[in-house]
């Protein structure tokens, strides 16, 4: 089931997926762990995120089901990575986001909903690294841990993992929109438009320059001489002339 995948069309953008994994516990271990990532899940989401290069989970609901109500489960998650993972049900009751149960009346069956706030806790990170081809960096956002009190292979339990995930960054470059090449600006425009972004960013009023007024000195010849004192005849032949006026007789 998949909700807002697009097919043949630009990737740039967010897509978000909706799943469910189940996993059988029978191993002859009392605990467990699974870390939050879509290679670890369902083979369904590890093949539809496979074209994407970060993701995150925004909401999970875990459930432990088991066919014996002898045994008694802990269930629990944590966003952070310990360095060393809860090995038994007392362990896990140091976890925020914890529930324990065994399915008989008064203690039913542990079950979890975690939103994104739950999923994300005191990290700064939002996004966490898939792992592609191109990119083996794999990350996990965060740990599923479960725990009984008897060994797994005696208690026939499964767990349920329901998840909605988001997906960015196309791993295919042929799905991934072009970014524009703007052409480069004249170094005074430049200039120009920074000075107006700064006032507007300070709450003043830009002040845009109209270039029909933009005062420009150039050399221009001398008009033809006319009678002037002796010590200015060995003055330059070349006079400094505004555009936007008439020129100037004064010579330098």
């Amino acid at each position: 089931m998949s909700r807002g995948l697009k097919v043949g069309k630009n990737q740039s953008s967010v897509v978000k997926l909706v799943g469910r994994n189940f996993r059988s516990l029978t191993a002859a271990v009392s605990s467990d762990a699974l870390n939050l990532n879509p290679l670890l899940l369902d083979a369904r989401l590890t093949s539809l995120s496979d074209g994407y290069q970060e993701f995150r989970f925004v909401r999970v609901r875990v459930q432990l089901m088991s066919q014996s109500t002898q045994p008694y489960f802990g269930l629990a998650y944590t966003p952070a990575l310990l360095t060393a993972g809860p090995g038994s049900i007392a362990d896990l009751e140091n976890i925020e986001d914890a529930a324990f149960g065994n399915g008989t009346f008064g203690a039913p069956m542990p079950r979890l909903n975690l939103g994104r706030q739950q999923l994300t806790g005191a990290s700064p990170v939002k996004w966490y690294r898939r792992g592609t081809a191109y990119d083996d960096t794999l990350e996990s956002q965060g740990t599923l841990y479960t725990a009984s009190n008897v060994n797994f292979s005696t208690t026939s339990a499964v767990q349920v993992v329901e998840y909605e995930i988001e997906l960015r960054g196309s791993a295919n470059t042929g799905l991934t929109a072009v970014r524009p090449v703007l052409p480069a600006l004249d170094p005074v425009q430049d200039l120009e438009l920074k000075v107006s972004d700064l006032q507007m960013a300070v709450g003043m009023a830009p002040r845009v320059p109209n270039p029909s007024r933009r005062v420009v000195t150039e050399r221009q010849d001398a008009p033809p001489p006319s009678p002037v004192p002796t010590s200015a005849q060995g003055a330059s032949k070349y006079v400094l002339v505004r555009r936007d006026s008439a020129p100037s007789t004064a010579r330098f």
